[in-house]
């Protein structure tokens, strides 16, 4: 959860009301924003130099075919990285909910039960429901 505080992904505050919350709205963070706050910028093919010692006498394949895969997976990253940058939290509560109109909740502010604030939540995505059908 450091990570996302540190990325201004969310905030947080201690105490018995404290807790953690959105930084920003939904739509405006991403998958890769998310990925890129925890993991840091990834790479899929980490280039060790392995290539290159298996084939120690012959120098010049193994440079070009370590060119040849870099490539290759900098280039299906970056395709990686535009896919989840197209993603946010938005998208992924709509579709998980079955609704655009995605219900905000304190729950500090709730004085339900565990149980009893479950209920509340679905019952209001399911008026939501009804009401875009």
């Amino acid at each position: 959860m450091r990570k996302l505080v540190v990325g201004g992904l969310i905030t947080s505050a201690s105490g018995n009301s404290g807790g953690f919350s959105l930084a920003r709205e939904p739509e405006d963070i991403t998958l890769l924003q998310i990925v890129s706050a925890v993991e840091g910028k990834i790479h899929t093919y980490p280039n060790n130099g392995f290539l290159d010692l298996v084939f120690s006498d012959f120098k010049p394949i193994a440079t070009e075919g370590n060119s040849a895969i870099n490539a290759a997976f900098d280039a299906a990253d970056q395709l990686w990285r535009q896919a989840l940058d197209k993603v946010t939290i938005y998208d992924l509560l709509c579709q998980t909910l079955g609704t655009v109109d995605v219900p905000k909740v304190d729950w500090n502010k709730l004085q339900l039960s565990p149980s009893e604030q479950a209920t509340a939540i679905i019952d209001k995505i399911r008026t939501n429901l009804r009401s875009v059908r």
